[in-house]
């Protein structure tokens, strides 16, 4: 049968304890220092995680804002190409437009003198034709003097009527 003794009982507690001990001081106690040493290296990650984090949607932020201002600064650009290629434009259109006019005049101008000499050439040859026609009606020559005094005479007086 089975003996119960006090002094086994007694041993036992203290196996029991000296074994509780020993498995607390070289398991239990090595095993929660390398938990806590995982607990704090996942937590000193997860700090570090939030850190990066934060600096990533600070950079996003300025990103964005610079993006932003580039848009508004090409969008200003492109404006003010544009201002400049409409005043350039008109600046052109303007001296294209004098460049005509003094065209246009200077060919008035042309005109008027090229009308001009071409009615003084007719008025010479309409003058030598009347004189060569008056010296062979008349039979007589009369001096070169007497003739263009005549046939001024003549021409004014025609001109006065179309007038």
């Amino acid at each position: 049968m089975i003996e119960i003794s006090l002094v086994n009982i007694l041993a036992t507690v203290i196996n029991i304890l000296v074994l509780f001990l020993l498995v607390q001081k070289f398991l239990v106690k090595p095993l929660s220092n390398v938990i806590q040493k995982r607990e704090d290296m996942i937590n000193s990650q997860f700090r570090e995680a939030k850190i990066a984090e934060t600096e990533a949607n600070n950079l996003k932020a300025q990103y964005e804002s610079d993006l932003k201002h580039a848009r508004e600064e090409s969008l200003s650009i492109l404006d003010k190409a544009r201002e400049d290629a409409k005043s350039e434009y008109n600046r052109i259109l303007g001296e294209a437009d004098v460049q005509a006019k003094e065209m246009m005049e200077k060919a008035r101008r042309d005109m008027v003198q090229e009308r001009e000499q071409a009615l003084k050439e007719a008025k010479t040859e309409i003058g030598d034709l009347i004189a060569l026609a008056v010296d062979k009606v008349a039979g007589t020559k009369t001096s070169a003097q007497t003739d263009k005094e005549l046939i001024d005479q003549f021409l004014a007086d025609a001109e006065k009527e179309e007038n």
